[in-house]
């Protein structure tokens, strides 16, 4: 099995400026983003990325049932 690379935090991505939206799909997604992570907000800790499944795995598997029973 081929190993990924891990995510620099000294590496600087694309980071979302303040406040994005994305208002083309705002009523059908949901997005997250803590300071902390290094891929959407130029924050230095990957670990912050890593854990949203935990952090809101909750509410966006609340919002997707919502969705589909809305339909």
């Amino acid at each position: 099995m081929r190993k990924l690379p891990v995510a620099d935090p000294l590496v600087q991505f694309a980071a979302r400026p303040p406040n994005f939206k994305c208002s083309l799909f705002e009523n059908r997604i949901q997005a997250y983003c803590d300071s902390p992570d290094p891929f959407c907000a130029k924050g230095n800790d990957p670990d912050t990325h890593q854990g949203y499944g935990f952090e809101y795995g909750k509410e966006a598997l609340d919002f997707i049932v919502g969705k589909v029973v809305a339909n």
